[in-house]
């Protein structure tokens, strides 16, 4: 099968094309080609060989003319294409306007958007989000015009018998009401090959992994930095390393996380931060030391939107791609699979509590290590290619 993965968002979801290609090239008979723009050319070169090829667009190409170098393929899986602003909205107009001749395989990241969209629900989802001014009028943007080409898009989906993509069980079957579960198709964000070593042995305190970009939107930082400041006599600064594994994101208040860490890291608190984005194999090196993934969570993400119901988060496929426990919000709707290997808590003071407990009893830890590396087996290439047959 000939297989196209089209990824040319200008911030696009790059560790998630990896995953896609490493499932569809579980079966040797398949030849993927994948379709990207200059950034994503540089960092997914690594995985062009013979079964597997990059066609890049120079940023000087026009998306239209790009658009039709895909053809004669048996699949189109489009990983990011939500029209959140101009220019992905004009890529969205040019895809709709293109024949692909094939099956579309369209993944889906925010469900509210595509299909939770009254003219209530927008006005609610623009009040929700007003910071100022310009992000009110970016947001009277979004949802009021970009937003009308999802109808035109999921129709064309729909002609081409291909399937709306999410990335778990639970964003799968929310997705199902609105275009039938036969329409559905699960391809999860990471995916669990054995590549990285687990390193946490090496660790003398506990080594507690936030993972994804600091953001004061989406993750709540500041509920762990008060209680670590509220730690006179230090027993939690010899406890843990905390490693907030992810590029500071500014626009979304991540400066205000790093300056109100400073003064811990000052008192001797081992809290890791990075302003730049890390390269795939530097991240990785860095996850295989962690002994768990703290899912600090802001659950609800709009007026319609909520982590766990229309839109994912990367944590759980942190966890699935280094096989490590993790600890998530108690509201958190998990993933089936990954229950043995998971802690939840409903307040931060109780996550504390956890972590410190998990600490003084390594062989609890080492059940629930065992535990994630044994659901994470449900996730290896192979096994996610046979349930798409």
């Amino acid at each position: 099968m000939k297989i196209a993965i089209l990824e040319i968002a200008p911030h696009g979801h790059y560790v998630y094309v990896e995953s896609i290609t490493h499932i569809f090239a579980a079966d040797p008979s398949n030849k993927l080609t994948i379709f990207t723009n200059e950034r994503g050319g540089n960092l997914l070169q690594y995985l062009e060989n013979q079964q597997i090829s990059l066609v890049v667009k120079p940023d000087t190409e026009g998306v239209d003319s790009f658009l039709k170098k895909i053809k004669n393929y048996d699949k189109l899986v489009v990983v990011t294409l939500e029209p959140y602003a101009r220019e992905l909205y004009e890529t969205a107009k040019a895809f709709e306007k293109t024949d692909f001749g094939c099956p579309i395989y369209y993944v889906l990241h925010n469900i509210d958007f595509w299909f939770q969209q009254s003219f209530f629900d927008k006005i609610h989802n623009v009040i929700y989000q007003f910071k100022n001014f310009k992000l009110f009028l970016y947001h009277l943007k979004i949802y009021f015009k970009y937003s009308l080409i999802n109808p035109k898009i999921i129709a064309k989906v729909k002609r081409s018998n291909g399937r709306f993509v999410t990335m778990s069980t639970v964003l799968g079957h929310e997705l199902a009401q609105f275009v039938g579960a036969e329409n559905v198709t699960l391809l999860p964000f990471s995916i669990f090959d054995g590549q990285i070593t687990d390193k946490s042995q090496e660790n003398t305190r506990l080594r507690v992994c936030l993972s994804g970009q600091v953001s004061a939107v989406r993750r709540d930082y500041f509920s762990i930095l008060t209680i670590l400041a509220q730690d006179t006599e230090g027993v939690l600064r010899d406890a843990f390393d905390w490693d907030f594994l992810g590029k500071v994101s500014t626009p979304e208040g991540g400066q205000t996380v790093v300056e109100a860490a400073k003064p811990l890291i000052d008192k001797g608190y081992s809290i890791r931060i990075y302003q730049d984005f890390l390269t795939m194999e530097d991240y990785d090196e860095k996850l295989s030391r962690a002994d768990v993934v703290l899912g600090n969570l802001i659950l609800k993400q709009g007026a319609t939107a909520r982590y766990g119901k229309s839109k994912e988060t990367g944590v759980i496929f942190t966890m699935i791609k280094a096989a490590k426990m993790g600890l998530l919000p108690a509201d958190y709707p998990l993933e089936p699979a990954l229950k043995s290997s998971v802690l939840t808590f409903t307040t931060y003071g109780e996550a504390i509590e956890i972590l410190l407990r998990l600490r003084q009893n390594p062989d609890e830890l080492m059940r629930f290590k065992a535990a994630a590396l044994h659901n994470a087996r449900k996730f290896t290439p192979l096994s996610i290619l046979e349930k798409l047959r």
